[in-house]
């Protein structure tokens, strides 16, 4: 936090709490007057409609936290950087992480203030994301069967125009 920030700005998630809590109060209390036969849910509605707001930087952290993972196995494996347990449990932690934004994305598609855009674009980013780890495994695979010679060729591997 810095000082020269507003306050609004170094406070960011108490003012949202104080807003979530005033609205989910305002809620009940208009239920209890209207006398529904539940007025907890009306309480419980804004929290949960809150909480979607809050998927879309969640979701987008979590892709770029990917794609750093992707690109780090993604260069492991054509430098043959690191043992092969070390890669398969890289990959299998992008596995995870995919199931994770999964998740996330899910939620995002039902929050109407979420760009229709951006909720495409992501489901379009997910099934690349689906994708590469077999593309990777398979490189593995084909270096692995290769051989030295492979290994010796790596930074055509990477650069080609240096080796044209």
């Amino acid at each position: 936090m810095r000082a020269e920030e507003p306050f609004l700005v170094r406070h960011a998630d108490l003012v949202f709490a104080l807003k979530t809590f005033a609205a989910s109060m305002l809620a009940l209390v208009i239920a209890l007057a209207i006398d529904l036969p539940r007025p907890y849910w009306a309480m419980a509605t804004v929290y949960i409609l809150s909480l979607i707001h809050i998927f879309a930087p969640a979701v987008g952290s979590r892709v770029r936290s990917w794609l750093s993972d992707a690109r780090r196995l993604s260069r492991d494996v054509l430098l043959d950087h690191g043992s092969s347990e070390t890669r398969r449990a890289q990959r299998l932690r992008l596995a995870t992480d995919i199931v994770e934004i999964d998740t996330l994305a899910t939620h995002l598609a039902y929050d109407r203030l979420a760009d229709a855009g951006t909720v495409r674009g992501l489901a379009e980013v997910r099934l690349r994301m689906l994708m590469l780890l077999p593309i990777v495994t398979s490189i593995e695979d084909r270096l692995a069967a290769l051989g030295e010679a492979a290994l010796q060729q790596q930074p055509c591997l990477l650069y080609t125009s240096r080796c044209v």
